[in-house]
């Protein structure tokens, strides 16, 4: 087991804090682009809700977001492991779906929140910061809507030439 020490904010004093093994076998982070990044023969186990519930929360809200976390990379290896990516992602594809909706959810709520903010910031100015952030979330979840629709058409156009 990784051991890494946390600072208290009261004493100066560290103390140890110990990270389940899961972690490290199944999700492993890229020092260069700081992206969490999944093994591809784990892909398939944590379409199950049991995998999914073992591991952390911060993992799960990950997964929750991340479109394309239970897709496999069909970019790298040989002939035959890029087509078995290409075409566990086209019969995978399905699920694309459930993140349009949810991102398009995030930039419906953000936008209303913009609105809500701009009104509350004609009496105090200081809700024009609130505005701001959910003008960058309802930009970056119509982003995230747009670019897992995209993916979404491009993967069955691929799915009807195969």
């Amino acid at each position: 087991m990784r051991t890494f020490a946390i600072r208290s904010k009261r004493a100066r004093n560290f103390c140890l804090l110990r990270l389940p093994e899961i972690v490290y076998t199944l999700l492993h982070v890229e020092s260069a682009a700081m992206r969490v990044k999944i093994c591809h023969e784990d892909v398939e186990a944590l379409l199950t809700r049991e995998a999914r519930a073992r591991l952390p929360l911060g993992h799960q809200l990950m997964l929750y977001l991340d479109p394309f976390a239970f897709f496999k990379d069909a970019s790298t290896g040989n002939d035959w492991s890029r087509q078995h990516a290409r075409s566990y992602n086209c019969a995978q594809r399905s699920i694309l779906l459930t993140y349009i909706r949810r991102w398009a959810l995030i930039a419906i709520c953000s936008f209303l929140g913009i609105a809500s903010a701009e009104a509350l910031a004609a009496h105090v100015p200081l809700f024009i910061i609130p505005a701001a952030g959910f003008g960058i979330s309802c930009s970056v979840a119509a982003a995230v809507a747009a670019w897992a629709s995209a993916a979404y058409v491009l993967l069955g156009t691929q799915a009807r030439r195969s």
